[in-house]
């Protein structure tokens, strides 16, 4: 007479949802589960079932937004053709004119990105709670090595604030320098192959 076969289900998790408790607990996240009803499940909220454990690793990371790089900024400016004429003057960036929603605007290209430019007296909808000019904070990298960064702006009577001081980007050291813009927006010049 064959024995009725029966599920034993210990109050310790085997080790391999141990490890998966443990990895839970550090990525703040539950295993999703609608195959199983162990007690594993209804006490520690983790699945012994095969099904649900590879469910979770094939989903889980493919629902985090992967951000690549910044496309454009805004900044608030008291006079747009003030910025356009200190950024194409002193920065070598490209003044563009466009229309949006049927508004014309201006932006300053450089590289594969841009700056927008809104006026402080007539802001488009919609925008950030409080447009202010002069409180950005940015930095700009630059091929250009920082002594001939540092002589150019000479040249065009921009003091620096700051510099040259070592600075960590996002990809590292850089050796940066500090200047105020027109609307005295605080603007980092930075250049990775001297640091």
């Amino acid at each position: 007479m064959a024995r009725p076969s029966r599920q034993i289900i210990s109050d310790r998790p085997p080790l391999f949802t141990r490890q998966m408790l443990f990895w839970r607990a550090n990525r703040a996240r539950r295993v999703p589960s609608f195959h199983c009803k162990s007690s594993a499940l209804l006490k520690y909220g983790v699945s012994e079932c095969r099904i649900c454990i590879v469910k979770f690793y094939s989903t889980c990371e493919t629902k985090t937004m992967k951000i690549e790089r910044i496309d454009h900024f805004v900044l608030t400016v008291a006079s747009i053709e003030v910025a356009c004429e200190f950024y194409s003057r002193v920065l070598g960036m490209q003044v563009v004119r466009f229309e949006s929603m049927g508004t014309a605007r201006v932006a300053l290209a450089f590289g594969t990105q841009k700056i927008n430019l809104h006026q402080a007296d007539a802001i488009p909808d919609p925008n950030v709670l409080k447009p202010t000019p002069g409180s950005a904070d940015f930095c700009l990298i630059t091929e250009t090595p920082v002594d001939k960064v540092m002589a150019h702006l000479q040249r065009e009577g921009v003091g620096l604030i700051l510099g040259p001081v070592v600075r960590t980007g996002a990809m590292g050291k850089m050796i940066s320098v500090y200047v105020r813009d027109p609307d005295l927006n605080l603007v980092e010049i930075a250049n990775y192959t001297a640091a």
